[in-house]
């Protein structure tokens, strides 16, 4: 059986270090779409892009639009950050990733196509099954004749 004054010196060291985790957070506000800016000396500002929408998709097309808008003014950055409902979105040249935090690991949500569109991963540049390039689907098979 555990000692209680062992179960008290695991839960204190469990508790300081999670006490110690000052990496920033994002917003967990309902339909909120931010911006996020990286200021010196680590400091994070959101931006609020949109509200009201309905899903992180929503979301990362709201962030693509400003992402756009910002180029066609003459801008040359070429990725952004946003967060919507807690998660980090780091949008660049590859596509869009998810992530818990601004170093956490992050997931690839949505890849760049050819035209630089978002599609998800695993149908961008995959030919249909049985089709290559330039090929043309087979023949349809001749209907039953009927008496």
């Amino acid at each position: 059986m555990l000692k209680p004054l062992t179960v008290m010196a695991a839960l204190g060291a469990v508790l300081a270090l999670g006490a110690c985790d000052t990496s920033p957070k994002a917003p967990t506000d309902t339909g909120m779409c931010y911006s996020v800016a990286v200021l010196k000396g680590g400091k994070v500002k959101f931006n609020k892009v949109a509200e009201g929408q309905p899903t992180m998709e929503a979301c990362i097309a709201r962030l693509e639009e400003l992402r756009r808008k910002f180029l066609r003014m003459g801008g040359s950055r070429r990725d952004l950050i946003g967060a919507y409902q807690g998660k980090f979105l780091f949008i660049d040249s590859s596509g869009v990733a998810v992530a818990d935090g601004l170093k956490s690991g992050r997931f690839y949500a949505f890849s760049r196509g050819p035209d630089g569109s978002l599609a998800l991963p695993n149908i961008v540049n995959q030919p249909a099954p049985g089709a290559g390039p330039g090929d043309t689907p087979p023949p349809a098979a001749p209907a039953p004749e009927q008496k």
